[in-house]
C-alpha cells in the first residue's frame, strides 16, 4: 500500500484479554532509509467495550518512539504518503458538526525518546530535535464529565524543558492546569530564521510559568493566574562585525511577573516588567545607525496578504489592562557619534522606570530617570505624566556637563571652539498634550573659555568664572520669558583687529 518496509522483533496478540503488543518496530522510508522506530506499542481493549456503544481501553502505551520528520527540498513531506486525504471518507452533511465518538482510555502513556525535525526546503537547511517527550493521562474520555489528570514533559535539544500538568474534560470542553517552561534556548528559534536576519544570537534562554483555565463549550474563554515570563542571558551581535563594528546588545534578564488575564472580564494585569543588566553598544555616522543595521528585518520573506473574510457584527469587546511598573535597572550604554567630542559617550549607570500604566490610558504615571555620562555628567529626572491627556510635570537636575562636548556642532564659520566650561541646571517642565508648555530653570556655566580655531597664541577669545541665572521662566504657550537675576563673575573678552 505504501511501499514501506516494517520490521518488528515480535507481535503479540492475546484474544482473551483483547490486547495487542508490538515490540522493536522499525518503519522505513520508501527508499529504505530510517523513518520511525519504537520499543513497545501496546493496546489493551477493555471487555466493557462489548457491553456498550463506546470504546473503552484499559491501556494504550507507546514507548521509545524515535521519528524523523522531514520537509524535502521540493517542499514535500516525508509523511505525505501516510496522510489520509479523505477523498474516499464519509463526511457529515454541510452545516452539521461531526459527532464526537464515545471513547475512554483508562491509562494513556506516550513516550518519545526523540522527535527530529529537518527542513531541507531552505537555502540553509534547519534541524532540531526534542527528547524524552512524555505524556501521561488517566481516564481520558469523551463520555465522562469530570476532568481527569494529565501530565506532559518534553526536553529540547539544548536541555530546556516543558512541564504541563492539569485536568481535562472533553465532554465539558474544559481544562485547567499549570504550564512551566525552563531554560529553553532561544538560539534554536534564531537558527530557524537565521537566513533572513542580520544578527547572531549568541545566547538566550526563555522561562515561563502560569496557572490557566480553558473552556471551549460556548465560545473560547481562558484565564491565566500567577503568570510569569523571563528572557535570560541575551547576547546579540552583528552577523558581519566588519560591516557593523562596535555594536552589541546584552541583557542579563528581562522579567515579566504577576501576569493575570481573564477573557470573560476582558482584563489583564502585569505587576512588573523589569530589564536588568542591559548593555548596549552602537554608533551613528551620518544617516547610518548601527543598531538599525543590525536589526534590519528587510530580508524576511514577504507573505501575500490574505483576503479578509467579512466579519460578523457582534458586541464590541473593550479590554482593560494595567502594568504596575516598567523599569530598567543596573544598565549601561556606549554610543559613538560625530556630534560629540569625545566621540564615545559611556552611560553608566542607567536607571529608568515608569509606574501605574493603564489601558484605556488614564491617570498619572510616576516616572524617573537616573544616569551618569563618562563619569562626569549626571542627570536625574522625576515627575508624573498622564498618558491619556499628555499633561504632566517633570523635575530635572543636570550637573557637570562639559560644554566642549558640543564643539562638533558649532558652525565652521564661527572659527572658534569651546575649550572649557561646565553646565549645571535644575528646574521643572510642565507638559500639555505631550508638549512643553512652560519651563522653570536655575543654572550656571562655570569656568568657561573659548578660543579662535586658528589663533597662533593660546589666548581666550572670551572667558568667565561663572554666569549664573535664577528663576528663568519660559511660557511657551504665551511666548513670554522672564528672568529674575543674572550674575556674571569675572568676565573677560578679547577683540583682535588684524593688519588687514
Amino acid at each position: 500500500e505504501y511501499g514501506r518496509e516494517l520490521r518488528t522483533d515480535i507481535i503479540l496478540v492475546n484474544p482473551f484479554t483483547l490486547a495487542v503488543e508490538v515490540r522493536g518496530a522499525d518503519l522505513r522510508e520508501p527508499d529504505g532509509s530510517p523513518f520511525a522506530g519504537l520499543d513497545i506499542a501496546r493496546v489493551n481493549l477493555s471487555l466493557a467495550s462489548l457491553a456498550g456503544k463506546a470504546l473503552v481501553f484499559d491501556d494504550i502505551t507507546l514507548t521509545g518512539l524515535d521519528v524523523h520528520l522531514r520537509r524535502r527540498s521540493d517542499g514535500s513531506l516525508n509523511i505525505d504518503d501516510l496522510l489520509d486525504t479523505g477523498a474516499d471518507s464519509e463526511t457529515a452533511p454541510a452545516g452539521e458538526p461531526a459527532a464526537i465518538p464515545g471513547l475512554t482510555i483508562a491509562e494513556l502513556h506516550l513516550h518519545a525518546s526523540r522527535i527530529a525535525i529537518t527542513d531541507e526546503a531552505r537555502e540553509t537547511p534547519f534541524h532540531t530535535q526534542y527528547d524524552d517527550l512524555s505524556i501521561n493521562v488517566v481516564d481520558l474520555s469523551t463520555v465522562m464529565e469530570d476532568g481527569k489528570p494529565y501530565e506532559i514533559d518534553v526536553f529540547a535539544e539544548s536541555g530546556g524543558s516543558l512541564h504541563w500538568r492539569g485536568t481535562v474534560s472533553l465532554p465539558a470542553a474544559s481544562s485547567a492546569g499549570r504550564l512551566e517552561v525552563h531554560d529553553l534556548s532561544l538560539v534554536t528559534f534564531w537558527r530557524f530564521a537565521e537566513p533572513w536576519l542580520n544578527f547572531n544570537l549568541v545566547s538566550g534562554a526563555l522561562h515561563l510559568q502560569g496557572d490557566y483555565t480553558l473552556s471551549w463549550a460556548e465560545g473560547f474563554n481562558y484565564a491565566v493566574e500567577g503568570g510569569g515570563l523571563s528572557l535570560d542571558a541575551l547576547d546579540i551581535q552583528p552577523r558581519s562585525p566588519e560591516a557593523v563594528p562596535d555594536t552589541r546588545v546584552q541583557l542579563r534578564q528581562v522579567a515579566l511577573t504577576g501576569l493575570s488575564v481573564d477573557s470573560e472580564s476582558t482584563a489583564a494585569t502585569v505587576e512588573a516588567v523589569v530589564a536588568s543588566g542591559l548593555d548596549v553598544a552602537g554608533w551613528s555616522e551620518g544617516e547610518q545607525f548601527s543598531l538599525l543595521q543590525m536589526f534590519d528585518l528587510s530580508g524576511l520573506p514577504a507573505s501575500e496578504p490574505a483576503e479578509p473574510e467579512p466579519a460578523e457584527a457582534g458586541p464590541e469587546t473593550t479590554w482593560t489592562a494595567r502594568v504596575g511598573r516598567i523599569a530598567v535597572e543596573d544598565s549601561r550604554a556606549r554610543w559613538r557619534s560625530e556630534y560629540t567630542d569625545p566621540p564615545l559617550l559611556v552611560v553608566d549607570p542607567l536607571r529608568a522606570e515608569i509606574r501605574d500604566l493603564r489601558w484605556p490610558l488614564s491617570g498619572d504615571s510616576p516616572l524617573a530617570l537616573d544616569l551618569a555620562v563618562n563619569e562626569e555628567t549626571t542627570l536625574q529626572v522625576t515627575g508624573t505624566l498622564g498618558l491619556g491627556s499628555g499633561a504632566g510635570r517633570v523635575d530635572y537636575q543636570l550637573d557637570g556637563l562639559p560644554l566642549s562636548w558640543a564643539n562638533p556642532n558649532l558652525p565652521e564659520a564661527l572659527n572658534a571652539s569651546i575649550t572649557d566650561g561646565v553646565l549645571q541646571v535644575q528646574g521643572d517642565v510642565s507638559l500639555a498634550d505631550f508638549q512643553p508648555s512652560s519651563l522653570r530653570m536655575d543654572g550656571a556655566v562655570t569656568n568657561f573659555s573659548g578660543h579662535l580655531t586658528d589663533a597662533e597664541a593660546e589666548e581666550a577669545l572670551t572667558r568667565w568664572d561663572s554666569v549664573r541665572w535664577q528663576q528663568l521662566n519660559v511660557d511657551l504657550v504665551n511666548r513670554k520669558v522672564a528672568l529674575a537675576q543674572l550674575l556674571i563673575n569675572n568676565y573677560e573678552g578679547r577683540i583682535h583687529i588684524a593688519k588687514d
